[in-house]
């Protein structure tokens, strides 16, 4: 092949190439050579004389099954993309890519072992193993001093690392998931740049060793559906930890007391775990925002919060054995999803703060409960509207086709939210209505007075984002629409409002219906 000024190279999805020929140095100038999906069985071995070569790319390859020597002269490449090929082995020369940043081996089933690290590859940032048959990584990788990622998911064979993490202290991403692991090194503690750890459906994994206390930086730690039993005490050193995922870890017992800095932890998932209490400690979470225990059917006892959680916004204690909660429940000032289905011990619930006027949805069915505090207004049904304007005169009346209609607003400080327009209908001769929405309509309300009109507005017209007390000013605005003309009756251009005002309505009001 003779293309000398050739930079890039696409044979991709050619399903017919078997083979490539060699090259003879006349191809100097080439950075991209991409053979993915093509059907090539193998690589000359004057590949290496590519000097120049940057990226080769052999994903969905499924025929190819080994790769040629590497020598010293392509220093260059810096992407190798084996993914979903039929590779089998590396050969030790691998190690002379020097520039390599990027090596994908996703995917090949037919992979079983990564070769000794001979050379210098301190350049690669990022190693992808994910679903090959690998049963272990040789101590060299180690010596793989920039990498950042590591990614073993779905390696059902790999049950161990040996002791390696020493000198990987830029690795910033270890994925595990669904891998064979049962234990990781002590010198997992070494990462001190690592911010995400997934042992996520490691069913093998049942315990960490003490070494979080120089991981300062991990933000994310997923053991979702792992075999953990318990977790150390340095935990509360994750001072970064934002989310920490335990849910379906069914031999979880007990978390530890929180000791550490784990002050901007958001999310704290223990569902479905076997967990019994929590520590009084957990107040100390004072950024957390989701802590979810549905579904531990051995939890029956919440702590007192000691601590400062102002900004729990949601608790799920779903299918709990909980028995009560305590009085300190009014400390959560933000929160805005209690639920407590499903708890068949619960009886008696806690007197409601004032400072928790964001509870918006409370989730109580399927207790044992009683009664509610007098605290939840559990009564109210809603409110009547009403003004009274000075009498119009039917025979001075004019039609215009404008509606007169009140809007409804409800608000908090500067925020509001408009509920709804609610027309009225006038008894008056001449007067026409347009109104589609007769279950939202003003009448007349009294024949001894036909200038008092009057609607009643239920508690579940109001949208449930807004039935919290904290939205607790309401408005109420009577007016023609723009654009539609003015009711006018006689000299008068408009109604005369003599007064209005609103009523609410609870179940223990007696009402009088004609």
């Amino acid at each position: 092949m003779k293309f000398e000024s050739l930079e890039v190279l696409y044979l991709s999805q050619c399903r017919k190439l078997k083979k490539i020929p060699k090259f003879h140095g006349n191809m100097k100038h080439l950075k991209e050579l991409h053979l993915n999906k093509s059907g090539i069985k193998e690589l000359p071995s004057s590949i290496v004389y590519l000097s120049s070569l940057e990226v080769l790319d052999l994903s969905d390859c499924s025929n190819f099954e080994k790769f040629p020597e590497i020598h010293e002269n392509m220093k260059f490449l810096w992407q190798l993309d084996l993914c979903f090929s039929g590779i089998k082995a590396l050969p030790n020369s691998i190690g002379y890519l020097e520039s390599l940043e990027i090596l994908d081996l996703s995917y090949c089933s037919k992979f079983e072992k990564f070769p000794e690290i001979r050379g210098n590859m301190k350049c690669l940032k990022g190693l992808y193993l994910d679903k090959t048959a690998i049963k272990e990584l040789p101590n060299s990788i180690g010596s793989l001093t920039s990498l950042e990622i590591l990614s073993l998911r779905k390696c059902s064979k790999f049950e161990k690392f040996s002791d390696v993490f020493t000198n990987m202290g830029l690795l910033c991403e270890l994925d595990l998931y669904k891998s064979g692991i049962k234990e990781l090194p002590n010198s997992i503690g070494s990462l001190t740049s690592l911010e995400i750890l997934s042992l996520r459906k490691c069913s093998k994994f049942e315990k960490f060793s003490d070494v979080f206390t120089n991981m300062g930086l991990l933000c994310e730690l997923d053991l979702y559906k792992s075999g953990i039993k318990e977790l150390p005490g340095s935990i509360g050193c994750l001072e970064s930890l934002e989310h920490l995922d335990l849910s379906y870890c069914s031999n979880f017992e007990k978390y530890p007391e929180i000791q550490g800095n784990m002050k901007i932890l958001k999310e704290l998932s223990l569902k479905h775990t076997a967990i019994k209490e929590l520590p009084g400690s957990i107040g100390r979470l004072e950024s957390l925002e989701i802590l979810d225990l549905s579904y531990c059917s051995n939890f029956e006892k919440f702590p007192e919060i000691q601590g400062n959680m102002k900004f729990l916004k949601a608790l799920s204690l779903k299918h709990t054995a909980i028995k009560e909660l305590p009085n300190s429940f009014g400390c959560l000032q933000d929160l805005e999803i209690l639920d407590l289905g499903g708890c068949s011990n619960l009886e008696r619930f806690p007197e409601i703060q004032k400072n928790m006027g964001n509870l918006r949805d409370l989730s109580l069915q399927e207790t044992a409960i009683k009664g509610l505090p007098c605290s939840i207004d559990n009564n109210f049904l809603g409110f009547v509207l009403f003004f009274h304007h000075v009498p119009l005169d039917d025979d001075e009346c004019e039609t215009t086709e404008g509606d007169p209609h009140c809007e409804l607003t409800i608000s908090h400080g500067d925020q509001s939210k408009r509920l709804v327009k609610i027309p009225f209908y006038s008894d008056c001769k001449t007067y026409v209505s347009y109104s589609s929405d007769p279950h939202l309509c003003c009448y007349r309300g009294s024949p001894s007075d036909p200038a008092i009109w009057v609607t009643c507005f239920s508690q579940t017209e109001i949208p449930r984002e807004y039935r919290s007390s904290w939205w607790n000013n309401f408005k109420a605005l009577v007016h023609t629409r723009i654009g539609y003309g003015s009711f006018t009756c006689g000299d008068n251009a408009c109604f005369q409002v003599k007064s209005c005002g609103i009523h609410l309505l609870y179940a223990q009001d007696e009402m009088h219906c004609p």
